[in-house]
């Protein structure tokens, strides 16, 4: 699945973001001079130094990351990647290894062809945030963004709890991209945890966390994309996108898109070949699902997310 192959590479591209900010605000400019640190009262802060906070909140363990004047982090993170190897019929097993409850799509003409099977469990994270609340809104002020934190957030702490991660890859043949082929991959994850203390608004905090520019992708689309659908879209960069639709899936919001990708494995005189992918997303229950597929119609991933039981 695009949104699992290239997780590493998204947080460079979260990274880039903070470059790509210099083109669109020039008042950005001065604000990231400074090569070495983070210091509120000037303004100057280091493209090296959120590199620096997002790579470590992507490595495993417990860790404290100090954020200079910002405040500072405390990480719990078992990334450790469990595989399986389950039948359709018994991925219902999954559900005992998360401490969550999800749907899963039902046996179909379509998902009963596709007989390799690959499922896996990672992503368990907790953050505590302990931050100046003054430097870290003023920071987000210089994105030009007001979803900032709440001012009785001062002098306390907040945690987010991101759940265990779902992900299943089904497809048809060992040979990727053959005429026929169909590649389906599926993406389970349960909206991460807010903790706040007493009085404070949460939904403001959500707001702000996901203006939060050091929050590796990965992290910020799950609490983003509970406020914007497209959020949690992930289309890699190269990608020709052809529509971006509404769509509603069991009563439940959703959003499906298509777009084209090179095929890497083309032969030399059809280098230019594109393989059409489709990509929805939607939350049901405080879950999100998030499918991807090629070789089938929209119509047919539709079916298969309305049969989610």
């Amino acid at each position: 699945m695009i949104f699992k192959k290239h997780r590493t590479i998204l947080i460079g591209i979260g990274f880039a973001v903070v470059i790509a900010l210099l083109s669109i605000f020039p008042n950005t400019g001065n604000f990231l001079n400074n090569l070495r640190t983070y210091d509120y009262r000037t303004d100057y802060i280091s493209p090296e130094y959120f590199n620096k906070i997002m790579l470590q909140l992507s490595e495993d363990g417990n860790k404290y990351i100090d954020l200079k004047q910002l405040g500072y982090l405390r990480v719990n993170k078992d990334d450790k990647e469990k595989k399986y190897e389950y039948k359709l019929s018994d991925l219902y097993k999954l559900k005992s290894d998360v401490n969550y409850n999800f749907k899963l799509p039902q046996r179909n003409n379509i998902l009963s062809n596709l007989n390799k099977i690959e499922s896996s469990i990672y992503g368990n994270q907790i953050i505590e945030f302990n931050l100046n609340i003054d430097a870290i809104n003023k920071l987000i002020k210089s994105y030009k963004n007001n979803n900032v934190f709440p001012e009785n957030l001062k002098g306390k702490n907040f945690r987010i709890d991101f759940y265990k991660i779902v992900y299943i890859h089904m497809d048809n043949s060992n040979e990727y991209n053959f005429p026929g082929s169909i590649n389906f991959s599926f993406e389970i994850r349960k909206i991460p945890k807010i903790d706040v203390p007493a009085g404070v608004d949460k939904n403001k905090v959500k707001y702000a966390v996901s203006s939060l520019p050091f929050l590796p992708y990965y992290l910020k689309s799950q609490i983003a994309g509970t406020i914007d659908l497209k959020n949690l879209l992930d289309i890699p960069e190269s990608a020709k996108r052809e529509k971006l639709d509404y769509t509603t899936i069991n009563k439940n919001k959703g959003i499906i898109v298509s777009y084209y990708l090179k095929d890497a494995n083309a032969l030399n005189k059809d280098k230019e070949k594109s393989v059409k992918y489709l990509q929805i997303v939607w939350i049901e229950d405080d879950i999100i699902y998030q499918m991807e597929a090629a070789g089938i119609s929209e119509e047919q991933l539709l079916k298969i997310a309305e049969s989610m039981k």
